[in-house]
């Protein structure tokens, strides 16, 4: 029998969370990697350098290489971001390298190159797109316009058969657009990530207080229960109502 790509990749997942349960033996199975600090936009909360515009970039060449390195390492997931991903010239070939290594390959998008970079996206398992609510509260926190291209990433998402998640940065700018993020998943039966910002900006006005937030999570749970394609376990939006420290506090 010849067994899909995703089933191996499912058994192979399993087998070493199973390997650190009983042997807590670890590995990086999960990876985040920023591309590039280069992006169309300036969204206040975005935590990598993305306002230092004269960061030395990393080279295609080097990014395979250390693709390869966490494929050695027993790596099965890599979340490519940005800045703006698709901005980085070698976004191609590091796709393909990613999958060459038959690890699962999620690309997280603002959909402004989405066209583009089509032959590449195509080869993703999973697009996540950035979309903070409703078009005002949207267009507050990302910028003029950017509501529309976020759609119409959704539409080239799913006209190419791919995984899609909505990721949601939640500030005082869209914090009542939740029903209408929820709803707007449901709708295109994808899932659904919102989180709160590692604010890079001086205006405190912008940050949700406490209560706000544990309101904000207590609706997320919610809307959970109800059915709705929340892409966290309840046992995670407990986690974060239980969170014992102050809003926006770093905890080493």
């Amino acid at each position: 029998m010849v067994l899909s790509t995703k089933l191996k990749q499912s058994l192979r997942i399993g087998t070493k969370l199973v390997r650190y349960n009983l042997l807590k033996k670890r590995c990086p199975l999960f990876i985040n990697l920023l591309l590039t600090n280069r992006c169309n936009l300036a969204c206040f909360y975005c935590y990598p350098q993305v306002f230092n515009r004269k960061v030395k970039e990393i080279s295609t060449e080097k990014w395979l290489d250390i693709i390869d390195k966490f494929h050695e390492m027993g790596t099965e997931v890599i979340s490519l971001h940005g800045g703006e991903p698709t901005l980085h010239p070698g976004i191609g070939e590091i796709i393909e390298r990613v999958k060459k290594h038959e690890m699962i390959c999620e690309v997280v998008t603002n959909g402004y190159y989405i066209e583009k970079n089509k032959t590449a996206l195509k080869k993703v398992d999973s697009l996540g797109i950035s979309i903070d609510g409703t078009k005002d509260e949207n267009d507050k926190n990302r910028g003029d316009g950017s509501f529309q291209k976020a759609l119409e990433a959704l539409e080239f998402a799913k006209s190419s058969g791919l995984t899609i998640r909505i990721k949601a940065v939640i500030t005082k700018n869209n914090i009542s657009s939740l029903d209408y993020l929820c709803n707007l998943a449901k709708e295109h039966q994808v899932h659904l990530n919102v989180t709160l910002p590692s604010i890079h900006t001086d205006d405190e006005d912008l940050l949700p207080t406490t209560e706000q937030t544990i309101e904000f999570w207590e609706k997320v749970k919610d809307y959970k229960l109800k059915g709705y394609p929340i892409a966290y376990a309840l046992s995670s939006i407990d986690y974060m109502l239980k969170w014992p420290f102050e809003r926006n506090k770093w905890v080493d």
